[in-house]
């Protein structure tokens, strides 16, 4: 399956970890065989979490920059552009029902590039993806513990 994760599981390579949600996601779906994804404003928004992290003297800088360049290096984790026009579309429409524009970006990328999105955001897993790309019906939106299940993790 092509798995597309929310900014929430990479948190961990830059040194941040949400409760409840598993740090090693990322390292149990490849050994799955799964193709894992992540939209590249997901660099983004992790970069922003993490700086306001640093500002709060909760993070260190150099954890950040090795983070993100763990990130960047990583062959198996496709980076999908925003700039890809199905995505930017899907982006566009997506705003008129929802209000955070990052999310938007996150749920065009797993419409457009996965068959699962996985998110802890209660926003996007309600989001009525179908109804506004009915042309994409195999596509889910589930929380991790959901994911596990469906993907034997």
């Amino acid at each position: 399956m092509r798995v597309v994760l929310d900014t929430t599981y990479v948190l961990p390579c830059l040194g941040m970890a949400q409760a409840d949600v598993p740090r090693d996601l990322l390292r149990r779906l490849r050994r799955a065989g799964h193709e894992t994804m992540l939209s590249e404003i997901s660099v983004f928004e992790a970069m922003a979490i993490a700086a306001k992290h640093c500002a709060e003297s909760y993070l260190r800088e150099d954890d950040v920059l090795t983070g993100i360049a763990v990130l960047a290096s990583d062959e198996g984790l496709t980076k999908v552009p925003v700039s890809e026009p199905e995505v930017c579309l899907r982006s566009i429409l997506a705003r008129r029902q929802m209000t955070d524009f990052v999310d938007c970006v996150i749920v065009a990328t797993g419409a457009w590039a996965g068959n699962i999105l996985i998110t802890e955001d209660e926003e996007i897993q309600g989001f009525p993806v179908q109804s506004l790309m009915p042309t994409y019906s195999d596509f889910q939106v589930v929380d991790h513990r959901q994911a596990a299940k469906m993907l034997g993790l």
